[in-house]
């Protein structure tokens, strides 16, 4: 199935709902076995739920179902040919059970009305199958229609259902497509007639107020399609959710075009990161050893909320966006540059949550990592984000924390895992080139941190402002300098100002203090011997508050 997705900016964030009306047709209250086909009414068509199924039936010649649709509970899924023209292929609605009989049986052109609370609002989508009549004329061929793929089975013939949306009264080219049958595979066991429920996404569609359906085939002649042009749905699932689009692009929103629901992008299509909105996303991605995503960000639509595990690397413990379907994905030490016209404002903030995967590995334990809390939910566990600024090229002092997880209070009633979106305030930050993200757990082994070292993050914003209420206080490279720079057993800090006296500490990149020591003369020197290979942070404050903060590298 091919999907086509539109790329949106969002201003205003709300916490992702998915909660729905269904037009399962059960109330419509048809005999088992019989159909509706507006053959002894004028209502012209059947409401369900939050939509309307417009029909119309002609009483001439003798009456028949001109357009649109039927509601039936026929389970004749055997007999070929026009007689049998209200049954589906699977005998029943969406599910075995008595109370799942009744399904929507739709032809050429037919329209769905959303109504009530669900005009406007996004489609999650429907399940779809063959009518029997379609169905066992695609696979035997009859008088009027071929046999598909030939005697030999090597025609590339196809039965393909789309689905357009009106919104605003305007209606959208772009398309949902979904493939009744399909044989034009270079391998033949791969060629299907459809006979079972699929789901259907509608979610790419974005806003709705109605939605067209539009049968297409690759058996034609000059009048037209020769394979039956009908279809069966069943259970449509209508939001509350409406996507509001802004007016600005000083959002990344993560609504990547043409990324249909339910995948990402982590690098692996050959790019070296992803723009949104006014900021930079780095990937990287390693075709070593089967290929995986190394570091960096990756851009999701993935909705699996409850999967625990590494296969569920790129779910978003929310389930989606905020107010959206997309959003990144970040790990360990991930960096966002600003676009140069954005490079050296200030960035409001973002929206932040547990991927599914660190989430359930913190709720539940997995093979690597513990349980937070531990088996008496007593231990005093913690996972935290930090989110540093580099400002003139240089790594400042400023930092802000998020935990996403913490169970350091007495009061366990009090302890929490993220599960929800919530802001994380950037503006005193300052003024900002580039974001760097590291994250600390109290889940430690031997070889680093055992949790899961993923998080989510959606529409980041940034202000049209340059802030100047902490510039000042950070020292320029024209008063301090440090060498040597790798460094092997100790560093000189060398001020270009006198009088200098405060603080000196060194971090390691996951935020954590290695090395604090006082200073009160012009040139101190840090002992760095003890350390291991590897980056680390080194921050100069004086008593004044004045700060230098970069990062070196020890041999």
């Amino acid at each position: 199935m091919k999907n086509f997705y539109f790329s949106f900016l969002f201003l205003f964030t709300v916490t992702l709902s998915f909660a729905q009306s269904t037009a399962s047709f059960e109330e419509l209250d048809v005999p088992l076995d019989t159909f509706f086909n507006n053959a002894d009414t004028t209502i012209g068509g059947y409401q369900n739920g939050d939509a309307f199924f417009p029909n119309v039936f002609n009483p001439d010649f003798g009456g028949f179902w001109e357009s649109g649709w039927a509601i039936s509970t026929m389970q004749d899924d055997t007999t070929s040919g026009p007689s049998n023209l209200y049954s589906a292929i699977t005998g029943n609605g969406v599910g075995v059970d008595e109370s799942s009989k009744t399904y929507a049986i739709g032809q050429q052109n037919a329209m769905i009305q959303l109504s009530g609370n669900s005009v406007g609002k996004v489609v999650n989508g429907f399940y779809v199958t063959n009518g029997t009549y379609p169905h066992n004329s695609m696979r035997d061929g009859d008088n009027f229609a071929k046999k598909f793929g030939g005697e030999a089975g090597t025609d590339p013939d196809f039965f393909r259902l789309e689905i357009r949306k009106f919104y605003d009264g305007q209606l959208d080219t772009n398309a949902v497509e979904f493939y009744l049958a399909d044989f034009r595979f270079d391998e033949d066991s791969l060629d299907y007639i459809v006979n079972d429920w699929q789901w259907v996404d509608l979610s790419n569609l974005g806003n709705v107020d109605s939605l067209q359906f539009t049968l297409a085939s690759s058996d034609l002649e000059e009048f037209g399609i020769n394979t039956p042009l009908f279809f069966c749905i069943d259970n449509l699932e209508m939001s509350n959710f409406e996507i509001n689009i802004p007016t600005t692009e000083n959002i990344s929103t993560f609504e990547v075009p043409n990324l249909s629901t339910n995948t990402f992008l982590n690098g692996s299509e050959g790019v070296i990161g992803y723009q949104s909105g006014q900021a930079f996303y780095p990937t990287n991605y390693s075709p070593d050893f089967g290929g995986f995503w190394a570091g960096g960000w990756a851009m999701s639509t993935v909705r699996d909320s409850s999967t625990s595990g590494f296969g569920n690397l790129y779910g978003a413990k929310t389930g989606g966006g905020v107010e959206s379907f997309g959003y990144a994905v970040g790990q360990q030490g991930a960096m966002i540059q600003l676009a140069e016209n954005a490079a050296g404002k200030t960035v409001n903030g973002f929206y932040l949550t547990n991927t599914t995967f660190s989430h359930n590995s913190m709720r539940d334990g997995d093979d690597f990592a513990k349980k937070f809390g531990g088996v008496d939910g007593t231990e005093p566990d913690f996972f935290k984000l930090e989110i540093r600024k580099y400002s003139n090229g240089q790594l400042a002092p400023q930092t802000v924390e998020f935990y996403l997880a913490d169970f350091r209070s007495d009061n366990s009633s009090e302890d929490y895992i993220v599960n929800d979106w919530q802001w994380v305030d950037l503006t005193s930050l300052g003024n900002v080139d580039s974001l760097q993200f590291l994250l600390s757990s109290s889940d430690l082994g031997d070889y680093g941190i055992n949790t899961p070292l993923f998080f989510a993050i959606d529409n980041l914003e940034i202000s049209d402002t340059i802030s100047t209420s902490n510039e000042n206080i950070t020292l320029s490279p024209e008063q301090i300098k440090f060498y040597p720079n790798p460094a092997i057993n100790e560093i000189t800090i060398d001020f270009k100002v006198t009088g200098m006296e405060g603080t000196i500490q060194v971090f390691d990149m996951l935020g954590r203090s290695l090395i604090q020591q006082s200073f009160d003369k012009n040139q101190p020197q840090v002992d760095v011997s003890k350390l291991g290979f590897g980056t680390y942070i080194l921050q100069v404050v004086s008593r004044e508050g004045k700060r230098f903060s970069s990062t070196f590298v020890k041999r």
